[in-house]
């Protein structure tokens, strides 16, 4: 006999193979628009920046221009940047990205629930579940269908989605989705 999370991690598993979804990736602390960050090469100063990420999720970098970080961590930043870096500038840079002040964290809840918007995470948290997000949403409205809920997320400049059922999550059949800053959260109506 499976333990529980094994059959959890394969009812989603499947159910995202049935509906042609892939599942979003758990990840820790990401860029987020609004942060503010900086960026510096060892020993060039005058390539260090200041600067929040812009709504599109992007920042400025002498010599390189624009650079998409919204979704990513700060070493992955930092990673993309040195690759940019190394086509005709260094040789071998080092590149630090440092959050210096996280940016208000929010999720968007839409569709069929009672008062949709967006919500700020609860203080302390960076993380929350879908089913807690959609129960600060007042939960869903009378012609909500629980099963048709998709996930929507920024990683790595380029959004992904996810259909879920929200429904067999709260029987507890289905793993849950973490929700984070960013993503937004659709719960689809009820055709009957």
């Amino acid at each position: 006999m499976m333990p529980r999370t094994i059959q959890k991690l394969m009812s989603l598993a499947l159910a995202c193979i049935a509906l042609g979804t892939v599942p979003l990736h758990a990840e820790g602390a990401t860029i987020s628009p609004g942060d503010l960050v900086e960026m510096t090469v060892y020993q060039e100063l005058e390539m260090t920046t200041k600067t929040r990420v812009s709504p599109a999720g992007s920042i400025t970098i002498p010599l390189v221009g624009s650079v998409g970080v919204a979704g990513r961590s700060a070493d992955s930043a930092a990673q993309m940047i040195r690759e940019r870096l190394m086509k005709g500038f260094f040789v071998s840079p080092q590149v630090t990205v440092t959050v210096l002040e996280f940016a208000k964290r929010q999720f968007t809840v839409i569709g069929q629930v009672q008062k949709g918007g967006t919500f700020d995470f609860p203080d302390g948290q960076t993380t929350i579940d879908v089913l807690a997000a959609i129960g600060m949403a007042g939960g869903y409205t009378r012609i909500a269908d629980p099963k048709k809920v998709v996930v929507k997320r920024l990683r790595g400049g380029k959004e992904e989605a996810a259909r879920i059922d929200a429904k067999a999550i709260a029987a507890g059949s289905a793993a849950s989705i973490t929700i984070y800053p960013g993503d937004t959260i659709t719960v689809g109506e009820s055709l009957f």
